[in-house]
């Protein structure tokens, strides 16, 4: 797995997103997260790459997110 491959993975399979931890005192944080169907392999591989720490957890419909 190479940037690029991570870039397009992401690009397609992933996103970055910002969610509100408490409202009225204005604390937000942002994450990036991506999914794939029945293969956590692939999203171990890239946390390692990218240094980042994994929680997954498997939906109903059978993705890893």
């Amino acid at each position: 797995m190479t940037p690029g491959w991570i870039s397009g993975f992401t690009e397609g399979d992933g996103s970055f997103y910002i969610t509100i931890k408490d409202k009225t005192a204005g604390r937000y944080s942002h994450g990036y997260g991506f999914s794939q169907k029945l293969d956590h392999n692939v999203l171990n591989a890239i946390a390692i790459i990218i240094g980042l720490s994994l929680r997954s957890r498997l939906k109903k419909q059978g993705y890893y997110i």
